[in-house]
């Protein structure tokens, strides 16, 4: 029988949680409206995320705002790596 909580949903989660902080870090409210993660889906081998984000209020138009984080992806995902090596995930 599955476990309901693998390793895969777990790392799923702490990148939900952890990105979460870094965009409303990086991105903040008044520029870019309210922006939140709806879902992180990772492949099985936990190599690949599809990250689901929605943009509330935002000044941009949503194809402008989903490539200002497309272009700061590689920053997220440094980040994101770093804390989870440091935190043990």
């Amino acid at each position: 029988m599955p476990r309901e909580f693998g390793r895969n949903q777990l790392v799923a989660q702490f990148i939900k949680q952890e990105l979460a902080i870094l965009i409303q870090r990086e991105f903040p409210l008044n520029q870019f409206g309210m922006i939140t993660l709806t879902a992180v889906d990772l492949s099985p081998d936990l190599k690949n995320a599809a990250v689901y984000v929605t943009a509330l209020n935002s000044r941009l138009s949503n194809d402008k705002l989903l490539a200002e984080l497309n272009e700061q992806a590689g920053h997220f995902r440094h980040e994101i790596s770093h804390l989870m090596t440091s935190k043990g995930v």
